[in-house]
């Protein structure tokens, strides 16, 4: 069943979102994650995992697709204001 989880974040620029939201995953899925925010579209793919994650960053928006074999958790980083940045999760299962 598809769910969406939505975060606002204040006084927070979008790489200390993605730091913020890192640090408080489940230890076993901040491995799925990189550990700094990368500048250009990067895809990732974790061959023990069968996972593949791609980022894709603009100046303000981050977007990144985790595609499991069990379904997809898309990730959007979006800055709505000067000081407030959105985190928008959902989850997708086959």
């Amino acid at each position: 069943m598809e769910s969406t989880i939505t975060c606002y974040y204040q006084s927070k620029n979008l790489a200390k979102v993605y730091q913020h939201y890192r640090a408080n995953t489940e230890k076993s899925e901040q491995h799925y994650l990189l550990a700094k925010l990368p500048t250009s579209y990067k895809k990732v793919t974790i061959d023990t995992d069968f996972a593949e994650i791609i980022y894709r960053p603009t100046k303000t928006d981050m977007s990144i697709d985790q595609q499991f074999t069990d379904g997809v958790t898309n990730l959007d980083f979006s800055r709505i204001s000067k000081n407030t940045t959105k985190v928008m999760t959902q989850l997708l299962p086959d």
